[in-house]
């Protein structure tokens, strides 16, 4: 049977080589673990094309942007001219067009333009493209380290994708904010599970500044979202210092609290390989018995090695809840302090 792996955050993605991975190593010997679940919110850069909707007209059903070429996964960015920042500024534009919508939009890194005539609703007369359109993403993940020297978190151990495009979601602004986990429904296999949290707290702990395959990463301004963890150092582990063996996971899979959760690492891939650096199988009862294995929510926790960070999970293995993926800490770290050199040059 062929295995399929998953994504663990509540947004599916695919895998992009990471250029980061490849800097001299410029962060800490130690960091801050967490392990606890945050609640993520990113707003993209215009709008993406998510599907299409018929507009019922007195002619019958038109289809004007997908007549007109535009595809799922497309980002429109203006319309007329005038930047599109939200879904409400696209409706808005298109309804106060003229007879021609003139659309700029994104596909697969090259800009293009179209002309669109939109049709006319019969219900109430309202010009419309029949597109559907979205402007940002929410969801729920995990932290895995925080440095406090430079206020630098990371989290997920992957990028968030658009779903329809399988592409990393170009990303305007973003932040995190609090989460407590209310709720799990547990993996079967061809079923995966997942973590189901409850945002008591819509303040903002950190802002979200890149978006990569190798994680989210950001400035923290509001420690709740480490959990008990906040003055816990930790050494981080070269990619040559893991071997196959126990070690721990921290997840937070239960209310506010974070726990510590056995696993075995049965296999160690290329250190470039990045989001599949590790294959882990969950061996903790406790963990097995409550979430059936890794769940989507669990992407970003720890994983511990000899009383060191090597690396977070990352995916889930469709058809064996138990068996999942993990990324070298060393390549989240790559990444996150390749942005972390970008502030200080732009300071």
């Amino acid at each position: 049977m062929r295995k399929t792996a998953i994504l663990l955050a509540l947004v599916i993605s695919v895998f992009i080589p990471s250029a980061g991975a490849q800097n001299e190593r410029a962060w800490p010997e130690n960091v801050i673990v967490s392990g606890h679940t945050m609640g993520i919110r990113m707003q993209t850069e215009g709008v993406i094309v998510i599907g299409f909707s018929p507009v019922i007209t007195a002619e019958g059903n038109k289809t004007p942007a997908s007549d007109s070429g535009v595809k799922i996964g497309d980002r429109i960015t203006h319309i007329d001219g005038a930047e599109v920042e939200s879904s409400a500024d696209f409706l808005g534009a298109v309804k106060t067009s003229g007879d021609t919508v003139v659309a700029r939009f994104v596909r697969e890194s090259v800009t293009k333009t179209v002309e669109i005539k939109p049709a006319i609703a019969a219900q109430n007369g309202e010009k419309r493209l029949g597109v559907l359109v979205r402007d940002g993403m929410s969801g729920i993940g995990t932290m895995t380290f925080y440095d406090p020297a430079s206020g630098l978190f990371g989290a997920l151990g992957h990028g968030v994708n658009d779903s329809g495009s399988g592409l990393l979601l170009p990303m305007a602004s973003g932040d995190i904010i609090p989460s407590v986990v209310t709720d799990i429904k547990r993996g079967r296999a061809g079923n995966p599970g997942e973590l189901r949290g409850d945002f008591p707290d819509s303040a903002r702990c950190g802002d979200i500044l890149i978006n990569s395959s190798g994680g989210i990463f950001g400035f923290l301004k509001d420690k709740r979202v480490l959990g008990g963890s906040h003055g816990r150092l930790t050494p981080i582990a070269d990619h040559t210092q893991v071997k196959t063996g126990p070690a721990k996971i921290y997840s937070n899979v239960r209310g506010d609290s974070v726990e510590s959760f056995d696993i075995e690492i049965v296999k160690l891939f290329d250190k470039n390989d990045v989001g599949r650096n590790i294959m882990i199988k969950v061996t903790d009862p406790d963990l097995l018995a409550l979430t059936g294995g890794i769940v989507q929510g669990m992407s970003g926790s720890p994983i511990i090695q000899d009383g060191k960070l090597i690396g977070a999970v990352t995916h889930v293995l469709i058809n064996d809840p138990e068996r999942g993926y993990g990324i070298y800490v060393e390549n989240m770290l790559a990444e996150g302090y390749a942005l972390r050199q970008l502030t200080k040059k732009a300071s």
